[in-house]
């Protein structure tokens, strides 16, 4: 230093080992302490405890930058000497910076003979108006190498400079921006909510994020996000904008689409705890429920009783193993009545990669399930018919076998069923039929436990079970049940009531050979028919082993 003695002690701050080890070398000629910090907070720490005549750092580091350090040391001292080293990427804390009042730049890699005269600058108690015009050049460096337009304009939003960022966006020439203002380049319906912007700036000393549109020179409408800091002066505003026409588009082609989505697409998203965190509204229309209803919920709300519950067990079996599920449910209205869905739920990860909810994508198959219910279904007794029963049986007998549990396969007819309809007539007998379909459906106890009509007066029911004393005392409660409905039958030989024969075919699950529907249908026709003939009313069964 030429005019001055070494100050009592410098705060250098800088988390870049090398930059720090070469500068502090050069500090030390210029103080009697050099106190030296790698981030922020280890700074402050440091300048609450010491008396430090001038603080250098560095803007952007870890743990605290540069500029909440100076709002910290501001607030224990608002006239403390503080001079920050820059990149040229460090454009964003420019405005904060400026709020803050420091005493000075310096460009990376710092300039030792700049740095030098700043010091003594900040010694001779210069402010940042004396030392404008000494550090303009660098400034306009710093402006003219980001890519945000930057531009000082006056209170009246007259333009004082503009950066080329600037000129490139509006397509303006500098001369031309100098005559104008950045209000007369907006539409005019946003004029007098542009102006309202500018009064609370000079209120409030900056606003951020304000959107606004400009008409390029070519008559092009683009749209800006800027921000605004009120100069230290108080006569000029620091104008920093990024053209967000691209986005803006983006944005609205995606709102365009989730719209689309929303409408016709069935998707919800829930929380771990499966809480409906969002629904669609073409969710909401087919389940008959409110967003208002749904949101919040349990996504047990929906779930039809018919449904088996190892469904939902291999759902949730699933996606914890963060897996994607696929699969057919039956659902549940609002009103009580259902609809089938296509579904395939997946989980939801944060941008951790923590996992945060569930995504279930439904595709309505009601009209398919119907279709196929009715191709499977007896009209008359709305039982299973003979051709779901030729193709699920032996799925059946293989998931009994999979799952070590007994399989049985009772097969039934209506006692002198043909002497009922010749006494009572056809349409009689149809009643009998649904009221006996019925009896049978009521009885059974697990969803994968099947009833069907095989034709004419003829059922059928498939089982598992994992003790053969069940089964019998299953098949024995049928047989009651079906005798208990008291309907009279003065032609049946075995009872005054409408009565069944039962023959009753058990499968161990260790068989050794296999045995499919066929030779089981088979097998236990002739235990029915020994049934029939033993008097009738009554159940024969068989155990293979």
């Amino acid at each position: 230093m030429k005019n001055f003695r070494k100050i009592k002690s410098i705060l250098y701050v800088e988390d870049e080992q090398n930059a720090q080890k070469q500068l502090s070398r050069f500090l030390n000629r210029f103080c009697e302490k050099l106190h030296i910090a790698n981030n922020g907070q280890e700074a402050l720490d440091i300048y609450k405890n010491n008396e430090v005549a001038l603080v250098i750092s560095d803007i952007n580091m870890p743990v605290m930058d540069g500029i909440e350090l100076a709002y910290n040391i501001k607030k224990i001292d608002e006239d403390q000497a503080i001079i920050f080293t820059t990149a040229y990427n460090d454009v964003e804390f420019l405005q904060q910076a400026i709020k803050l009042q420091v005493s000075g730049y310096i460009l990376k890699p710092v300039d030792l003979e700049l740095l030098e005269k700043k010091i003594d600058e900040v010694i001779l108690s210069k402010t940042w108006i004396e030392i404008e015009k000494e550090q303009k050049k660098e400034m306009e460096t710093i402006l003219e190498t980001t890519k945000d337009g930057i531009a000082i304009i006056d209170t009246d939003t007259n333009f004082l400079y503009v950066n080329r960022s600037f000129i490139d966006m509006l397509g303006y020439s500098k001369e031309e921006l100098y005559e104008t203002s950045s209000i007369a380049l907006g539409k005019d319906e946003e004029k007098e909510k542009a102006l309202k912007n500018i009064k609370s700036v000079l209120t409030n000393g900056f606003s951020e994020n304000y959107e606004k549109s400009y008409i390029t020179k070519e008559g092009k409408e683009i749209y800006v996000s800027s921000n605004l800091v009120l100069m230290p002066d108080k006569q000029r505003l620091l104008l920093a904008t990024r053209d967000i026409t691209e986005q803006k588009e983006k944005q609205r082609l995606l709102d365009n689409y989730i719209s689309i989505v929303d409408s016709n697409v069935l998707i919800s998203t829930t929380n771990l705890h499966g809480e409906i965190t969002y629904a669609s509204e073409a969710f909401c229309e087919l389940s008959d429920y409110t967003k208002e209803e749904l949101l919040g919920s349990s996504h047990n709300i929906i779930r039809h009783p018919d449904m088996n519950p190892t469904v939902f067990k291999e759902l949730w079996e699933t996606i914890n193993k963060d897996e994607t599920w696929k699969g057919e449910l039956k659902n549940r209205k609002k009103d009580g009545s259902y609809y089938w869905v296509s579904t395939t739920i997946a989980p939801v990860f944060d941008y951790k990669d923590r996992k945060i909810g569930y995504t279930a994508i439904r595709h309505d198959i009601t009209d398919k399930k119907y279709i196929e219910m009715i191709s499977r279904t007896d009209p008359l007794t709305e039982l299973y018919n003979r051709r779901f029963f030729d193709e699920k049986a032996n799925k059946v007998i293989n998931s009994a076998r999979r799952d070590n549990k007994i399989f049985s396969f009772l097969i039934m007819d209506i006692d002198h069923f043909k002497q009922y309809n010749d006494t009572f007539g056809h349409q009689m007998g149809d009643e009998v039929l649904k009221k006996v379909a019925n009896c049978l459906k009521n009885s059974l106890r697990r969803a994968d436990d099947y009833c069907f009509r095989l034709g004419g007066e003829e059922f059928a029911i498939t089982f598992e079970s994992d003790c053969i004393n069940k089964v019998e005392e299953f098949t024995e409660t049928i047989r009651k049940n079906i005798e208990n409905l008291k309907i009279e039958h003065k032609n049946n030989s075995a009872s005054r009531f409408v009565t069944i024969s039962i023959g009753l075919l058990i499968i161990e699950p260790n068989l050794n050979k296999v045995i499919d529907i066929d030779e089981i249908y088979k097998l236990a026709d002739k235990l029915l028919y020994k049934a029939k003939e033993n008097g009738r009313n009554q159940i024969v069964s068989n155990l293979v082993k």
